[in-house]
């Protein structure tokens, strides 16, 4: 009867053990040629090379099926002569079983070395990409015989933790990456993603045939990737427990970082919450103080305080919010409470106040702008508080102590003239832009009263009239743009709202004192 090795064994041992001798009393034969059986006592006779033959005609059969004809020679089993057949024992049996000695001696000395290694807490504890791909490749000298390690990842194998620590692979991702590859005598080294179907990246060029295993990298149902070890010889390509427990430790690793990862970011989110405002995104309170020395650089920093009384309302925040990255986009800004926003703005004490007021004209007219495209809906009435910081030391009492004020009044007056403030805004419009064509009628229907009524309150307010105080803001104008800018005369004219240049002069040396080109030789900053 021909049975495979492991049942010769087995049969031999039995029979010696109820007394019966083998080879002398039965002889026994295997079909395997295995390692065991010849390192038996006696050695088992058996024939090595079915496993050869079978190899042969699986790939035999896949070139076929690819379309490929080779004829290869047959591979012809072979005879190992052990003793348990009554034969005399073969000396390549005895060559062999010395190697199988060695073998186990080794193996058992690389079961020390994996106790020793440690190598499961080391993967674990690896705090980043780099560290794994590092520890990973310390490691690879308990997977023996190798010539070759390639580790390769899918792609997005750590996740993304916007939506989620659960982000599940459960096939192999159209491109590749290698995080992790080491030769024989080399450094690790880590590549660019490839194509899937590539299998690795030295595929892609031509090389010599090599035997490569392929074995899967995963953790549940969680597909990482897959490693690829390459051999010299077939017989140091086993899938044996110590290379099952590396990619094991291998996995776990990547689980383990994963793990890692998203708990810092939860970790970073929740810091990032205690100095933001969860609604728009801006800094809050605590966060805009922290921010502030970097934005202080230059100088002094001046903080513009916006409160809207009705910012409780979800629709009004995000109005202000919107405004406020739209015109203060790369610079720091915070929501303080609910209905408090704030901007720093950086530069020479001297010159902040007027970059604020310049600053509130141009947010006056983003929210006039926005009434013009939804005029049915409610706007919130925005007031406005300067103070210019000097001693960071005492910002925030500084800060605080002007929010305080601006809240008080807006407490202790909340009946505070409506015709007052539709009258600042009338005026921070003008000075915004005063090349307009401004028209004292359709200022008073803005306001819904009477031309009279209007001048009266109008100089009473500010102690001009509107047509003066829009020759004001043009006059600031054109000295500003001789002063800064090398534009003629003419344009200068076009830009603050005068229909001729000839008008313009006039009036400009009417109201300065010199006319336009004199007053640019004398106050005209270097270019």
């Amino acid at each position: 009867m021909r049975a495979n090795d492991m049942m010769a064994i087995a049969l031999c041992d039995a029979l010696q053990a109820g007394g019966i001798s083998v080879p002398g009393d039965v002889a026994v034969t295997g079909y395997d040629g295995t390692m065991q059986a010849l390192i038996h006592d006696p050695p088992v006779t058996t024939v090595k090379g079915c496993g050869q033959q079978a190899g042969q005609l699986a790939v035999e059969n896949l070139l076929k099926q690819l379309g490929t004809q080779r004829s290869c020679k047959p591979l012809e089993p072979t005879l190992m002569l052990g003793g348990s057949c009554g034969c005399p024992v073969s000396p390549e049996v005895a060559v062999a079983a010395v190697e199988q000695s060695n073998t186990i001696t080794r193996q058992q000395m690389l079961t020390e070395a994996y106790m020793n290694a440690n190598h499961i807490v080391r993967l674990s504890s690896a705090a980043d990409v780099q560290a794994l791909q590092l520890r990973i490749s310390e490691i690879a000298y308990l997977v023996p015989n190798w010539t070759e390690i390639d580790v390769c990842v899918c792609s997005g194998w750590l996740g993304k933790f916007q939506q989620g620590q659960s982000y599940q692979l459960h096939r192999y991702t159209d491109r590749m990456l290698l995080l992790m590859g080491t030769r024989v005598g080399e450094y690790a080294r880590a590549g660019a993603s490839f194509p899937a179907r590539q299998i690795l990246p030295r595929f892609a060029e031509p090389h010599a045939p090599m035997l490569v295993r392929l074995t899967p990298l995963h953790s549940d149902q969680d597909i990482y990737g897959y490693c690829a070890a390459a051999f010299q010889h077939a017989a140091d390509c086993q899938m044996d427990f110590h290379y099952s427990n590396w990619c094991g430790a291998v996995s776990n690793g990547f689980r383990m970082l994963r793990s890692k990862l998203y708990t810092d970011f939860l970790q970073k989110k929740m810091a990032q919450y205690d100095t933001h405002d969860i609604l728009t995104g801006f800094y809050n309170h605590k966060g805009f103080l922290q921010q502030l020395p970097q934005h202080a650089a230059q100088g002094g920093i001046g903080i513009l305080l916006i409160q809207c009384p009705r910012a409780e309302s979800t629709e009004h925040v995000f109005m202000l919010a919107n405004v406020l990255r739209l015109l203060h986009g790369g610079g720091l800004h915070a929501r303080f409470s609910d209905s408090v926003f704030a901007a720093a703005f950086a530069g020479e004490p001297k010159e902040l106040r007027e970059t604020m007021d310049l600053w509130i004209l141009r947010m006056e007219q983003a929210l006039e702008d926005l009434k013009r495209v939804s005029p049915g809906g409610e706007h919130a009435n925005v007031r406005y508080a300067v103070c210019v910081i000097t001693d960071l030391e005492h910002a925030q009492e500084q800060i605080d102590d002007c929010m305080l004020e601006m809240t008080s009044k807006t407490a202790l007056s909340p009946f505070r003239s409506e015709l007052q403030d539709a009258l600042s805004d009338a005026q921070r419009r003008i000075y915004a832009f005063p090349e307009r064509d401004w028209n004292i009628d359709e200022l008073c229907r803005s306001v819904g009263i009477s031309r009279g009524y209007f001048q009266r309150n109008y100089k009473a307010q500010f102690g001009i009239s509107c047509g003066e105080d829009i020759i004001q803001a043009r006059m600031q104008r054109a000295k500003k743009l001789l002063a800064d800018t090398t534009l003629t005369v003419q344009e200068i004219a076009d830009q603050c709202g005068y229909k001729t240049p000839t008008h313009f002069m006039r009036q400009f040396k009417e109201r300065a004192g010199i006319s336009a080109t004199q007053y640019r030789k004398k106050y005209a900053k270097t270019m």
